[in-house]
């Protein structure tokens, strides 16, 4: 079952769902560059809400503004 909500923060609607009795939680994420386990706010958020498995699939993408600073910080050598 695919639920929308507009009223809540996406880890809070997540875990609103998940409360209903989920099985189980998995969610995209995109893995930020330098940084081997860490996905974010919204997936670190969902993890300590819910009570269910949460699976998080890890995009090869890097997301373009953080790669943006890490090219700059490579080329400037900081």
């Amino acid at each position: 079952e695919t639920a929308i909500r507009t009223r809540a923060t996406p880890d809070q609607a997540i875990a609103r769902e998940a409360a209903k009795g989920a099985a189980m939680v998995v969610m995209g994420v995109t893995q930020r560059p330098g940084e081997e386990l860490f996905f974010g706010d919204t997936a670190t958020a969902v993890l300590a809400a819910v009570a269910c498995p949460v699976v998080l699939l890890a995009s090869d993408r890097v997301r373009r503004a953080d790669a943006g600073a890490e090219e700059a910080t490579a080329e400037t050598g900081a």
